[in-house]
């Protein structure tokens, strides 16, 4: 009895020993499942079972260059030449303030250019007799004249600098001596005395004739103040004030009057983390995709990878700044989700 017993024990035993490797065996026949990638490295096969490494970076896209314009001096707006929504070019006039007082004074300190002139001329070049030629040659149409040169060369200057709101003004006083010189020169009249000339006369002529100059370069400034020109090609996006607001001396220099994006460049800004920051450069190729828009890729480049990391959950973060290259959809906005695979080691 007990040795059938034992005989049954023993058989038990290998029967659940042959079980057991049975079951182990078809555990390790089946194949293993491939667990998604938490890591932003994601591998995208290449031709000729190549691999390149795509670094993801999620961020918004961006229109950098944009800027919102302020008056430099306080009054009543007068003219908004532009409207929401409209292509502007760079040195177009976008707003202007009711500017008759500093007109005014422009005329008034440019009569007293010509009359210090004037009074100079008249003590140093002593004449006798009225000719054509005198009269072409009054000193307030040269004074206009001569204003009216220097505003165009300045103008000149300020194009070849490509500072094309400056131009403008220049151009738009150069228009008004211009029109100045033709009002002097229709009504202009020469009398012309001989007087004797001394040394501190010559003095206080030359000293009434520069403080006449000043204080008309000043009143013109101010006059320039009272227009805002594109300082690039772009995009009217906001006007929030209107004709007839009246901009106090307070609040001027704080009170937006226009808001211009450049449309035509394009970034990403996005981070990626501490693992990823030695192996991202500037000019590696990038592909980025567009939340709102997912059938469209952009190339891209990295143009810009920060040195200075942002802690968050004891990792570092990095921002990098990804530029698209155009042309690109008008149907991409400022501030639109987007991620982008970054390839460090080639083409994607």
């Amino acid at each position: 009895m007990k040795t059938e017993r034992k005989e049954w024990t023993r058989q038990l035993i290998v029967l659940i020993s042959t079980i057991f490797i049975m079951a182990f065996a078809l555990v390790s026949c089946q194949p293993s499942e491939s667990k998604p990638a938490t890591n932003p490295l994601q591998l995208a096969q290449g031709k000729a079972g190549s691999y390149i490494v795509g670094i993801e970076a999620r961020g918004n896209l961006s229109f950098p260059n944009q800027q919102k314009l302020y008056f430099s001096t306080f009054g009543t707006i007068k003219e908004i030449c532009v409207k929401e929504g409209a292509s502007v070019n760079e040195g177009q006039l976008l707003a202007r303030l009711d500017n008759t007082t500093q007109r005014l004074a422009v005329d008034s300190a440019q009569f007293d250019v010509s009359k210090a002139k004037n009074a100079m001329q008249k003590r140093v070049c002593p004449t006798t007799g009225r000719t054509i030629y005198e009269f072409l040659n009054a000193p307030s149409v040269l004074d206009t004249l001569e204003a009216m040169q220097v505003e165009l060369e300045k103008a000149s200057a300020s194009v070849a600098n490509k500072e094309y709101d400056e131009a403008s003004s220049e151009l738009s006083l150069a228009r008004d001596d211009l029109e100045r010189a033709k009002g002097i020169l229709l009504e202009s009249y020469i009398q012309i005395y001989s007087y004797g000339l001394s040394q501190d006369t010559l003095i206080q002529l030359s000293l009434d004739l520069e403080k006449a100059r000043i204080a008309l370069e000043r009143t013109k400034e101010e006059l320039r103040k009272t227009e805002l020109y594109a300082h690039f090609d772009g995009i009217v996006t906001d006007i929030p004030v209107k004709e007839g607001d009246v901009i106090s001396a307070v609040n001027y220099n704080t009170v937006p009057i226009v808001h211009i994006i450049d449309s035509s460049v394009l970034e990403m800004e996005g981070f990626i983390d501490e693992m990823d920051r030695p192996r991202v450069n500037i000019d590696d190729k990038a592909v980025i995709t567009v939340d709102a828009l997912p059938d469209l890729e952009l190339t891209s480049k990295v143009s810009f990878v920060s040195e200075v990391g942002t802690i968050h959950s004891g990792l570092a973060y990095y921002k990098v700044t990804i530029s698209v290259e155009p042309p690109f959809s008008h149907e991409l906005k400022h501030g639109m989700g987007a991620t982008a695979r970054i390839f460090p080691e080639g083409k994607p």
